[in-house]
């Protein structure tokens, strides 16, 4: 199908302030075959209201009648949807015109999918996310090579996305990498460089406990897919991974923390390399962390 429908998912919960944006992202697109289904969260602010002036045949609201989460949203938007592939969009983050018209057209027959790179909005500052697949996209995204976000650059076949089982509604953080990495394993998908996306940064930092809590559950669900690479790899995906959690308790000042998970990610013993890289300010954590592994050596 050289044309096909394509159902855009934007789940949203209080975002009458942003949501405006998202939806006109998506009436903007260069590729016109598409519907688009808003899942309201059960909102409290003017999120219904605001979206009334769209709906048309190509523009569908539901809401849920008590807060469910936006995996839950999400899932719920597929079920409802009736195109051949889906695209997910945060309801505070917008596409550049041609986004949905470049990935159709990135794909052959042996993709079912296609991610992007995208641009990461802070107030006036816009920084510029160019992914490059290194070894395989899935290994990529492990090692923290590449970040994926799922909520507003993934576009993928539907009924691949439901074979996988969608997204896990008990996870609210890292729910779409998790789900990234399940549709990585056994199907392959194309990567396009440019960034095609606004994502802004309008939410509060998650708290550094938070963050560990949900790496955790990622690492747990992903332990079969992460266990069938070797185990070099495996170590370094392990490293990285905790690695990430250490610089979020570094980012609030809690120093203990960080050098327990730095300590725990050295313990995976990877070499200082390519693959691994601290960030100048981050250098007066990494020598005491290594003097910690020296003390813990068996």
């Amino acid at each position: 199908m050289k044309n096909p429908r394509i159902s855009v998912i934007i789940p949203a919960y209080n975002r009458a302030h942003t949501l405006d944006r998202a939806v006109q992202s998506v009436i903007n697109q260069t590729y016109t075959n598409w519907e688009l289904i808003i899942v309201d969260d059960a909102s409290t602010d003017d999120t219904e209201n605001l979206v009334k002036k769209y709906i048309d045949e190509k523009i569908k609201y539901y809401r849920n009648s008590v807060n469910k989460q936006k995996s839950y949203s999400r899932n719920r938007g597929v079920k409802v949807s009736v195109g051949e592939y889906v695209a997910f969009l945060d309801s505070d983050d917008e596409w550049l015109p041609e986004k949905l018209e470049r990935q159709i057209s990135s794909l052959e027959d042996k993709y079912v999918g296609c991610f992007t790179g995208a641009y990461k909005v802070l107030g006036e500052k816009k920084i510029a996310r160019h992914p490059v697949i290194k070894e395989s996209l899935l290994l990529d995204i492990l090692k923290n090579r590449i970040s994926i976000s799922m909520g507003s650059t993934c576009l993928v076949k539907k009924d691949i996305f439901e074979r996988v089982g969608g997204f896990r509604e008990e996870m609210t953080v890292n729910e779409d990498l998790e789900l990234a990495i399940r549709l990585c394993s056994g199907n392959s998908f194309t990567l396009i460089s440019e960034p095609l996306i606004n994502i802004y940064d309008v939410d509060k930092p998650r708290k550094a406990e938070r963050v560990e809590e949900a790496k955790e559950k990622l690492l747990k669900y992903s332990e079969k897919i992460i266990n069938r690479f070797s185990e070099n790899d495996q170590k370094i995906i392990y490293a990285k991974q905790y690695l990430s959690i250490s610089r979020a308790y570094a980012a609030e000042g809690d120093r203990k923390n960080t050098l327990k998970l730095l300590k725990k990610s050295l313990n995976y013993k990877f070499l200082f390399s390519d693959r691994f890289r601290v960030s100048p300010q981050e250098t007066y954590l990494v020598i005491p962390a290594l003097l910690i592994k020296n003390l813990f050596k068996k």
